[in-house]
């Protein structure tokens, strides 16, 4: 009779590799050996979705969160895009409960959903048509000036960042998904001046992609605590730097 311990790692990796996010992580942690096997699986580039059609914002976030973790995967960040009808901080923090506050995560308003539903196993598209959508602004601080957007600070803190997790001397990263927030036709007249002073002064080797209409929560905080008498958030960013560091 042999033991487990006997099994070679391409049968073990072929196991593992079959496990959802949570026994994954689990098996990770029985032995050295396990834990290897599975940063190898890990070196493979994932990228997990889900998408619930539920009314219950409660099954709707569990629905999707099983699917997209059903395969090993430990996340880096999660992107999580809800109906417009949900409270959006709701589902930000329930996410958050079931994923951890080390995770980056953005949660965003959509007008429109598009994905493999998590109880059919197929492609579906969503969308919700409304003539008007009401939201509760923040009251902002009376200021004398018109704001200014602060675009070389964007830039700076972004640059900073690649350099310190990319071991690369481009301070460029290789893509950047800006998240715009507001959800009425002024924020995209007010977004784009930004995002052309942007593209003048990076790296024509950055891809930049997003959406000028969201409603964010974001676990950054530099972010949650933002001074809203002094400062207005006009976009959230997540940067994919080039990592050239031995891992």
């Amino acid at each position: 009779m042999g033991k487990f311990s006997d099994v070679s790692d391409d049968i073990l990796d072929n196991i593992m590799s079959r496990l959802p996010a949570k026994p994954f992580a689990v098996a990770a942690c029985v032995s050295r050996l396990w834990n290897r096997v599975s940063d190898s699986i890990l070196l493979r580039p994932r990228l997990a979705s889900g998408l619930s059609v539920a009314v219950s914002p409660e099954f709707a976030v569990d629905e999707a969160l099983e699917m997209a973790l059903s395969k090993p995967i430990r996340p880096h960040f999660v992107i999580a895009f809800v109906a417009l009808p949900f409270h959006v901080d709701m589902i930000h923090n329930r996410i958050k409960s079931k994923i951890g506050s080390n995770t980056i995560h953005i949660t965003s308003a959509a007008r429109g959903l598009i994905g493999t539903n998590s109880l059919t196993n197929k492609l579906e598209e969503v969308n919700w048509a409304y003539d008007e959508v009401l939201v509760n602004p923040v009251v902002r601080g009376i200021s004398l000036e018109p704001p200014v957007a602060m675009v070389d600070k964007f830039l700076s803190d972004v640059r900073d960042f690649t350099v310190s997790v990319s071991g690369d001397t481009n301070p460029d990263p290789v893509g950047i998904m800006l998240f715009g927030v507001g959800l009425n036709q002024t924020v995209n007249q007010k977004f784009k001046p930004i995002l052309a002073e942007i593209d003048t002064k990076i790296s024509r080797n950055t891809v930049m992609i997003g959406d000028a209409y969201n409603y964010v929560a974001c676990t950054s905080p530099s972010i949650s605590n933002l001074d809203i008498t002094r400062n207005t958030l006009d976009a959230v960013a997540l940067v994919s730097p080039k990592i050239t560091k031995a891992i």
